[in-house]
């Protein structure tokens, strides 16, 4: 799958304010957007904050004053519209020793994307109207202390995608070529101090929990970030699994016999990533001189939004009685959602895995179908965080409807207790700095719902399993029914959150520390129901239609059967006319013999 990317962008208040001077900050925000072509709707933006003790230089913040830009491994060539512009910007950096330059222009980065290089020694030439900065490569987490990242929808604000063009009105390399070879004594110039710049390794980050594999080198695509978790199995076998279900069971070993099939396992809706922050920090006692490493990740959270969530889980059950205190936990897919990136900054890769449990505490070995739907209400949220996992919240899930389908089983007179569990899971992988930075994973695991349902004989009750003290009205129910079953099914639905930080390469740990919380856990009762077994059909029926059937055919027989009489209301008389009151209608034989009596 490939990733969709943020690209840089400007917002338009801030290129409404562009003067003529020439701006150094310690601290700023960078801007980044979706094409807002690939979205019907508001495109997803982000903002970068960042803080360094070093004076940054966001170049593009003066293009107006620019004729060209020319990048080269070891300098940048900045060509001024005016000798005016040129000398303010000389003044501007002459004080500084060392600063840091921004640059998202032709010929020094990718499209789309921005770069952080240190400036060590520069020159001006007044003929050419032109600045030479002498650069190293820098990373985004060894040119900056701290670094918040916030991305969403916000409609309240617009942006103009960054131009990625050759901007040069004149051969730079001929330039430069001149000023090299005149070295005359009347061009100043000033040499800056040189940061040696260390090298690192990116750490492999050892989790419980497997977040997503994050992608680093693929295209964007112009898809939506709402992304759609439907999948379906239909009269498949997932335990054992076959080989075209990308299913597993747990821990335990399956013995021959025990199955279970999805009759019909349905999931629709979407979920999307709607906002997420990160904060990431330094730590001074590690820095080697200087504060601007960007070590850890100190706090976070991402947010995601249920659409038309739905599932239908219908299922066909081989139990064996040995199977006893035996939980089963089978993975029926894994989704991949497209992730998205801001280039060199920041990846994050979503994943939706919906699982089942299942338990069974039954006296013999038997063969039962069961189930649930439930839908999720529109717009409900999970918030996830990283830096304090109490505070991470869930609403609107806790009023998912849930409704139970059918039971059915071939075995008569039914004891036992079952369990079943939609357990959806969406793991959010987050790399920042290309790993440099730390990287961290935040999980939203949801029971929607647990199913329990226990199935006993229902022993001195009336037809709707409700126990009674009349014995004649037990025995009456009995002759009619049969021994009746009483399912008594509750439902539980959770939420609980699991986050993942994991220390980039100057931090003080290593490894990955991942911490839980559950915040929503409520239960309820569903309907319960009364069953009769037909036991020439080998099926479960409600009581409540059986009782509707044999009244149905009680009264079609007596109306319709030789000898069977039934009293009507005499149609032709009227009160006071000397023929009312009732009258019998006996049909003997076939021929009908009226006979009426008045009262």
């Amino acid at each position: 799958m490939q990733t969709r990317e943020l690209r840089a962008a400007s917002l338009n208040s801030d290129i409404k304010r562009r003067g003529l001077d020439v701006p150094l900050y310690n601290d700023f925000s960078l801007h980044y957007m979706e094409d807002e072509s690939s979205t019907g709707s508001i495109p997803l933006s982000a903002h970068v904050h960042l803080g360094s003790t070093r004076p940054v230089f966001v170049l593009e913040e003066i293009d107006h004053l620019l004729e060209s830009v020319e990048c080269t491994l070891d300098s940048i060539i900045i060509t001024f519209n005016s000798h005016r512009d040129m000398q303010v910007a000389w003044e501007t950096l002459l004080p500084h020793s060392t600063f840091v330059l921004i640059t998202s222009h032709w010929s020094c980065n990718d499209d789309g994307s921005r770069l952080p290089f240190l400036v060590r020694e520069a020159h001006y030439d007044d003929e050419q109207c032109t600045i030479e900065l002498s650069i190293d490569s820098i990373g985004w987490n060894d040119g900056f202390h701290s670094l918040k990242m916030d991305f969403g929808r916000d409609g309240r604000q617009q942006y103009t995608p960054r131009p990625h063009r050759h901007l040069e009105k004149r051969s730079f390399l001929s330039a430069v070529s001149k000023k090299l070879a005149a070295a005359t004594s009347t061009i100043p110039s000033v040499s800056l101090s040189s940061i040696q710049v260390s090298s690192t390794t990116v750490l492999t980050p050892t989790t419980n929990i497997l977040f997503p594999t994050l992608p680093s080198t693929e295209q964007p695509t112009a898809t939506s970030i709402v992304q759609n978790v439907g999948f379906q199995l239909l009269n498949t076998q997932v335990l054992p699994s076959n080989n075209s279900v990308a299913a597993d069971v747990e821990g335990l070993a399956i013995p021959p016999g025990l199955s279970v099939t999805c009759v019909n396992c349905t999931t629709a809706g979407s979920l999307e990533l709607l906002t997420g922050s990160f904060v990431l920090g330094s730590n001074n006692a590690t820095s080697n001189g200087t504060d601007d490493i960007v070590r850890f990740i100190e706090d976070g959270y991402v947010s995601l939004t249920a659409t038309n969530l739905f599932a239908h889980i219908e299922l066909s059950t081989t139990w064996l009685a040995a199977q006893v205190g035996h939980t089963f936990t089978i993975n029926l897919a894994t989704i991949p959602l497209q992730p998205f990136s801001i280039p060199d900054i920041a990846v994050l890769g979503p994943l939706f895995n919906p699982r089942l449990l299942i338990a069974v505490d039954a006296g013999m070995d038997l063969t039962f179908n069961y189930g649930f739907e439930i839908t999720v209400p529109n717009n409900s949220t999970a918030v996830a965080s990283i830096g304090n996992i109490t505070t991470s919240s869930i609403t609107g899930f806790q009023d998912t409807k849930v409704s139970m389908l059918p039971f059915q089983a071939t075995v008569g007179n039914l004891a036992l207790n079952l369990s079943a569990t939609l357990q959806p899971e969406v793991l959010v992988g987050i790399s920042f700095l290309n790993g440099m930075g730390g990287n961290a994973g935040a999980g939203v695991f949801l029971e929607l719902p647990q199913l329990a349902m226990e199935i006993a004989p229902a022993m001195g009750t009336n037809e709707k399993c409700e126990p009674i003290t009349n014995v004649s009205l037990v025995n009456d129910v009995l002759g009619l029914f049969g021994k009746l079953t009483h399912l008594v099914p509750d439902v539980e639905l959770a939420g609980g959150f699991v986050a993942q930080a994991t220390l980039g390469p100057h931090g003080l740990l290593g490894g990955a520390h991942q911490t839980a919380y559950t915040p929503l856990a409520t239960t309820f009762a569903l309907p319960t129901a009364c069953l009769a077994f037909d036991a020439h059909k080998s099926t479960y029926v409600p009581v409540s239609e059986l009782a509707a059937t044999t009244t149905t055919k009680s009264a079609a027989a007596s109306t319709t059967s030789v000898g069977a009489a039934s009293m009507v209301r005499n149609p032709f008389t009227k009160k006071g006319s000397g023929f009312f009151g009732m009258q019998a209608v006996v049909v003997m034989l076939g021929v009908p013999v009226a006979a009426y009596w008045t009262s």
